[in-house]
């Protein structure tokens, strides 16, 4: 990433400013001084580099006094401005400082090192995987010709009909295997929903039976407060009347 630094260069009217580059910089503005007395006429800017000369702004007194640009100049280029007419123009931008210049170098040292023991390390591992390979024994190396076809190390042709079939076969038998297990789990399962179903069906059985021996249990006989006292009552007067037919004799 570029760090950037303010430039600025005065140019006084009828003058020309030569310099080598020592950092590279970019010009961004061109505006006439507000301090300049003139009122009228034209300004030019231009700038020189080696033989050729180029304009890179024309302004107006009181009309056009500003003028946005981008030109950069790079380290170590012969550079000359120059300002023709009555005022005086500031040029402005900003040095360009690459801050990999600074930093890049021990940093991308660095990078290299850690780059070249990561292909070490991937080149260790590759040859162990290598000579594990080679301990197998499992069958001859093949190698492919021009056209495609495998051989082996002396260029004659290989079959590999018999490689693929074998392992094929086990394959099959690795998959049987597989199947037989799959099928040995599902009778498993089978059996506890089996269980599982019987157990719930005595569940309900031993539930619908409690219902049915309440439904068949008589209910308590109750009587209301209403309904006892209307008796008390009903009591009471057969005694009185009771006692009113005593009395009745006696009197007789």
């Amino acid at each position: 990433m570029a760090a950037i630094a303010f430039w600025g260069l005065t140019c006084e009217p009828e003058s020309n400013y030569s310099q080598v580059v020592e950092q590279a910089f970019r010009l961004t503005n061109i505006a006439i001084d507000p301090k300049t007395k003139a009122t009228k006429g034209r300004v030019s800017v231009t700038v020189q580099a080696g033989e050729d000369e180029f304009v890179i702004a024309n302004l107006l007194l009181g009309q056009v006094e500003q003028c946005v640009v981008d030109l950069t100049f790079n380290e170590g280029e012969e550079i000359s401005f120059s300002v023709t007419g009555s005022a005086t123009v500031h040029l402005t931008g900003n040095y360009i400082i690459d801050e990999l210049d600074e930093f890049g170098d021990e940093e991308g040292d660095e990078n290299d090192d850690d780059d070249d023991d990561d292909d070490d390390d991937n080149l260790q591992w590759d040859e162990s995987v290598a000579e594990d390979d080679d301990d197998d024994g499992e069958g001859p190396e093949i190698f492919f010709d021009e056209e495609g076809n495998p051989v082996d190390a002396e260029g004659k042709p290989v079959d590999l009909s018999g490689l693929l079939g074998d392992d094929d076969d086990e394959d099959d038998e690795d998959d049987e295997g597989d199947d037989d297990d799959i099928n040995g789990d599902d009778d498993d399962d089978d059996e506890d929903d089996e269980e599982a179903e019987a157990e719930a069906a005595a569940e309900l059985e031993a539930l619908q039976a409690a219902l049915n021996k309440k439904r068949k249990a008589p209910a308590p006989a109750t009587s209301s407060k209403p309904q006892q006292k209307k008796a008390k009552v009903e009591e009471k007067e057969q005694q009185q009347s009771k006692g009113g037919k005593k009395n009745k004799n006696k009197k007789k």
